[in-house]
């Protein structure tokens, strides 16, 4: 573990590294009543189809009576089946609404209301999954801990609308500085936390470079400059608490900063 002192961009950093399960959406199955009328409907054609056959090739000049009774016959099977099938659709089509309609609730319940960004109990539950792909995938991954310095102090003097703001274009900043498949979340206040599937020790050194350069921007925009972050990372090395060790590092960056201050 190496620490260094803050940088000039306001950016502290300390590293301690050691040696996609993700969910795919999927339709709901077809419900009972829906199946129920599929197969009517399909048995009410097949019933059709062989009554009109064997009228026809059993008794090729019916009279017209007889005739005209068989084409009723059918034509009431004909109207059944599309009754049958037009329930079987309707039904399906309520399913999937009250599929996507669940599945926005369940959105809604993983995301900050604030930022947008996962939530802290959601973001656990894909930490949890990441440790299980990589205990049995054997690839690694690494997470990284954000703390804003002096966010407190931009609270008490601006208000807590400008603290908001800021904690708003912060998340924009972290969404657009990492790749598709990373998954960021604000862990609590002015925290906030990044799981970096199929990353190791450099490859996360590279990831946390790039932050450097998009807060040092971000900073220089703005509401106020006095704005700092101390960042800690950690990568697994098959059996440590990679979440733990990355919070850990980052406070101790934050004591760093302010025995230097």
């Amino acid at each position: 573990m190496g620490a260094r002192a803050p940088a000039a961009d306001g950016v502290n950093r300390i590293h301690e590294f050691g040696p996609d399960v993700y969910r795919f959406p999927r339709l709901p199955p077809l419900p009972w009543f829906a199946v129920a009328a599929l197969l009517i409907g399909v048995a009410l054609a097949t019933a059709g189809t062989a009554v009109l056959i064997r009228a026809v090739v059993q008794h090729p000049g019916l009279p017209g009576d007889s005739a005209q009774g068989i084409l009723v016959d059918v034509v009431t099977l004909g109207v059944l089946m599309a009754a049958s099938l037009l329930l079987a659709a309707v039904a399906w089509w309520l399913v999937l609404r009250l599929h996507e309609s669940r599945r926005q609730l369940q959105e809604l319940a993983h995301r900050d209301p604030l930022t947008g960004l996962y939530n802290r109990r959601y973001f656990h539950e894909l930490y949890l999954a990441e440790i299980q792909r990589a205990r049995s995938a054997s690839v690694p991954f690494s997470v990284a801990m954000l703390d804003v310095d002096g966010f407190k102090d931009l609270n008490d003097s601006q208000g807590h609308a400008v603290g908001d703001a800021v904690l708003v274009s912060l998340a924009d900043i972290l969404t657009s500085s990492v790749r598709s498949v990373d998954v960021v979340a604000r862990y609590g206040g002015d925290e906030f936390v990044i799981l970096m599937p199929r990353t190791d020790a450099e490859q996360a050194e590279r990831a946390l470079g790039r932050l450097e350069q998009h807060f040092a921007k971000w900073r220089g925009e703005a509401v106020s400059g006095s704005l700092g972050f101390s960042i800690g990372a950690s990568t697994w090395d098959g059996h440590s608490d990679v979440l733990s060790q990355a919070d850990r590092v980052m406070y101790e960056m934050k004591k760093l900063a302010r025995r230097n201050a």
